[in-house]
Formats: C-alpha cells, structure tokens, sequence
C-alpha cells in the first residue's frame, strides 16, 4: 500500500468504521443530531414567521411586493435544494470530514450573519428596499440549502438500522419543533426590549443566531459518518437528469407536491398569524402564546412516531399524520371564519 492509501486510511478512520447494524448510535449522538436542528430553526423560523412583518412595518415594502419576495424566493429555494442535493449526493473528492459534516462547519458562520442581514433597515429609495430584500433572502436560502440539505441527509451515513435512522428522524424532528417553540415564543419579546424595531430586529435576530451558530458546531462535533462510500462511482448523472428522473417517479413526484403544499400551508399560517394576533386580538405578544401551545403539542406526535411506525410502517405512518394535520387545520379555519358559531370566540 502506497502512502496517499496509508494516509487516506488513517484519516478516515474516524468515519467508516466496521461497526455491527445494531445498536451503532450512543444516546448522545442522537440528542446532538437533534441540537443541529434547533441550531437551523433559529435561523430558519425567524425568516418564515417574522421576516413578512418586518418587510411591511419596518422595512416599508408594500404588501404585495413583500409576498411577491417571499414567493419567488420560495420558488428559488425549491430549485435550489434539488440541485444542491443532486450535487453533494455525487461529491467524488471526500475529505476526513466526511461527505456531510463539512456543511454544517463551513456554512455556520455565513448562515447567521445572512440571518441578521435580513433584518437590517438600510436606507434606501423604495425600489433599492426591494432589491434589498430579494438579494438578502435569496442569498440566505440558498446558503441555509447548502448547510441544511447536507444535515438532513446525514442519517443513512450514521446508521445502516433502520430503526435508529427512525430515532434520528425523531430526534430531528423535536429538535426542529423545539427551536420553533424557542423562536416563536421568544423572539418578539426580545425585539421589544430594544423599543425601536429597527434596532430590535437585527439585535434580536443576532442573538438567536450566534445560539444557532453554537448548536450547529456542537452537532458538528458529536456526530460521526460511519457509512460513506470513499470512491463514488464514477457516473456521467447531471443535475439535470435529476429533474427528468424527478418527473417520472410517479410516487417521488407526489410525495414532493404533498410537502410542498403542506409545507407551504404551514409556513403561510406561520407568517399570517403574527398578523391576526397584532390586527385581530390587539396583541402581537399572544403570538408567543400560541406558539407554546400549538408546537408544545407536537412533541407528544414526535415521541410517538417511531412506536407508530414499527407498528403500521413508515407510509401509513405519513398519511395518518397528514391526516391529523388537515382535520386540525380545517378546524383551526373555521374558527377564525365563522368565530361567532364557535364554542370559544377569539374576539
């Protein structure tokens, strides 16, 4: 063996190691692997639930324009997380970091100064605020995409068992919950410490993400690679036959237009809510309240996921929490739509 093969084996000692299918994962690693996805919602949440608002009270975008910011921006990330996928999925040159876990290290920092950027208040003439806002979230997305996509796709290189890739699953999942409940509840009150939103935002935001930064290196450093393939085949798949395979995977391809429009449901919901609270209720504090209550319920659908799933297996499992979610929401509307027929009316 020649020494680049005698240096390549010690370096990835730490990443491909010869470990049984059972029980590979330590109880800490799985909590790190879920504190990476607190670490991401505290940038991410702030953007989906109060980014809108700042553009229109702070930053004075009409509107319009500010949701046509978010749409586009939206449809870019959509693009943006295939392609970025397609692209680490066929990374040939893998250092000792791993094939993931160099994303989530090299794109902390960036991630969470794009994060206060977004709600900074430069003054510009109207369309120069536009321009702002376009460049700053685009930007941000398609960074969060590269740190983010990476992360989430980590589980199959940790764990072969496929019960522990659940636990993952679950561990993410409360992480992602738990730093929605965080923003949610706390972020407004800290931006009211401030007195002057213009100061308050950005100092706020920054904040929140410097604990983000902290998380994501903390998940960074306790979780490890085990299953990478260290020589990629060597294949001529482009990113644009991804799309074309995309398109004739019949259940792929349903799977994506479910979570893009229960996805995008939700996040519409998250953004209006700040809102109805401020213009409806007369307070914008009761959003915290909200936010307690509603993603407090979630953990109880997280620690009962992967017992679920062993039960009546991942697909059944999907559709009976979509189900949940629909009936849950239409109730939710119609007792903003017709609140005088309602038990409880919120005005």
């Amino acid at each position: 063996m020649d020494h680049y093969a005698s240096r390549l084996e010690g370096d990835y000692a730490g990443i491909q190691k010869p470990v049984t299918q059972t029980g590979e994962l330590q109880r800490k690693e799985k909590i790190a692997y879920g504190a990476g996805d607190i670490g991401y919602n505290f940038l991410f949440d702030l953007g989906q639930i109060y980014l809108l608002k700042f553009y229109t009270d702070t930053l004075g975008l009409p509107a319009s324009i500010a949701g046509m910011v978010f749409l586009v921006t939206k449809i870019w990330d959509a693009f943006s997380d295939f392609t970025i996928g397609t692209v680490v999925d066929h990374r040939k040159k893998i250092g000792p970091k791993g094939k993931f876990r160099p994303f989530i290290l090299y794109t902390a920092v960036p991630l969470a100064l794009m994060t206060v950027t977004n709600f900074l208040s430069p003054d510009f003439s109207l369309n120069g605020k536009v321009i702002w806002a376009f460049a700053t979230y685009m930007a941000f997305g398609t960074i969060y995409s590269i740190s983010s996509i990476p992360y989430g796709s980590m589980a199959p290189a940790m764990t072969k068992n496929a019960n522990e890739r659940a636990e993952l699953s679950a561990f993410r999942q409360a992480g992602a919950n738990l730093g929605l409940l965080i923003t949610t509840v706390g972020f407004m009150p800290v931006v009211f410490l401030f007195g002057n939103p213009k100061i308050g935002y950005p100092a706020a935001a920054a904040i929140f993400a410097t604990v983000g930064i902290l998380l994501q290196i903390y998940s960074y450093k306790h979780i490890k690679e085990r299953h990478v393939d260290l020589e990629p085949k060597k294949t001529s798949h482009t990113v644009k036959d991804s799309y074309k395979a995309l398109a004739k995977n019949g259940p792929l391809f349903i799977v994506s237009l479910v979570n893009l429009f229960t996805i995008s449901a939700y996040n519409v919901k998250l953004a209006v809510q700040v809102y109805y609270c401020q213009y409806v209720l007369h307070d914008v504090a009761i959003v915290s309240y909200m936010g307690f209550f509603s993603i407090g319920f979630a953990f109880f659908g997280i620690a009962l996921a992967p017992f679920v799933q062993r039960k009546i297996g991942k697909k059944y499992t999907y559709m009976f929490g979509c189900a949940i979610w629909a009936v849950a929401d239409l109730l939710a509307i119609g007792v903003l739509v017709f609140p005088e027929r309602s038990t409880y009316s919120v005005y």
